[in-house]
């Protein structure tokens, strides 16, 4: 994994995301612990992890739907019909697109 950086901001009710150099794979992983630590503090608060994964799928279901809707806004395929170069990063590793 190369260095890089997310950051999630929180201000007035309103949350923000950027980053750099975070590749499709970078991102994955901050998403899984990111998910799993929601799933842990939502444990803790006693919920229970039937809850935490039904919760979080639904979040991830409408993530996805967002995208796709954003995808089509766009007058871009959802189904993946982009060119390679717009999604290869830098050091040319098919599918690890920059987000």
């Amino acid at each position: 994994m190369r260095d890089g950086r997310l950051v999630m901001e929180v201000k007035n009710d309103a949350v923000t995301i950027g980053g750099e150099h975070i590749g499709i794979a970078e991102a994955s992983v901050l998403y899984g612990m990111y998910g799993q630590y929601i799933g842990m503090q939502a444990v803790r608060l006693g919920s229970t992890l039937d809850q935490v994964k039904d919760t979080l799928l639904d979040v991830h279901l409408a993530a996805m739907q967002l995208l796709t809707e954003q995808l089509i806004k766009e007058g871009r395929d959802p189904d993946g019909g982009e060119d390679e170069a717009e999604t290869d990063d830098a050091e040319g590793d098919p599918g690890a697109g920059c987000i």
